[in-house]
């Protein structure tokens, strides 16, 4: 498999159960939520706006992908969460399969984002990014083309902090209609 593979094979809506620990307050986080997945067109200008930011060439990038989210409940919060973002691939010029995500504004960034991406020959893709304070590294894989895996784990940056891992299953929808899942009137662009 190759990055463009894997990105093909990610597009679609997703069903995802996730559960997480928060070493801090001793509880465990269950989130059931909903993701689509679109390829953007290479002119979009929120990928533009992206690529001009960070001072990449936009003919050096992969297609952009637009994920549009929604939280449908979470144990600890009673309201649902709706978000959106924009995930620009900026790949080596020496091996596509790594390269840079380039991430805007959206849950759980609340500024846009840099990381460092890497698909390894198993198709395993490995994602890790550094924030002001914490970093934090996701793996997703394809069990089957409709079955995605993902672990993340984020730690604080001195090292002494405690680890907040997840896992995540998700399920790809193939009868789904994306509007049936987001109403775009409540996601802040």
């Amino acid at each position: 498999m190759n990055i463009h593979q894997f990105f093909t094979l990610s597009l679609g809506c997703w069903r995802s159960q996730r559960s997480g620990h928060d070493p801090v307050s001793r509880k465990f986080d269950e989130i059931y939520s909903t993701a689509n997945i679109t390829l953007l067109d290479a002119e979009n200008p929120e990928a533009l706006e992206l690529c001009e930011q960070y001072d990449i060439d936009p003919s050096q990038t992969l297609s952009p992908l637009c994920v549009d989210w929604h939280n449908e409940s979470r144990a600890t919060v009673t309201e649902d969460r709706f978000g959106r973002y924009i995930v620009v691939p900026v790949p080596d010029p020496y091996n596509i399969n790594e390269g840079y995500l380039l991430r805007s504004p959206g849950f759980p960034e609340t500024l846009a984002s840099e990381s460092r991406y890497e698909l390894g020959e198993d198709g395993t893709f490995v994602e890790t990014v550094h924030y002001r304070y914490a970093c934090g590294e996701k793996r997703i894989w394809f069990a089957t083309p409709n079955l995605r895996l993902k672990v993340s784990i984020m730690r604080a940056n001195d090292g002494n902090g405690l680890a907040t891992p997840s896992f995540s299953s998700e399920v790809r929808d193939p009868t789904a209609v994306p509007s049936r899942f987001f109403d775009r009137s409540a996601i802040a662009v």
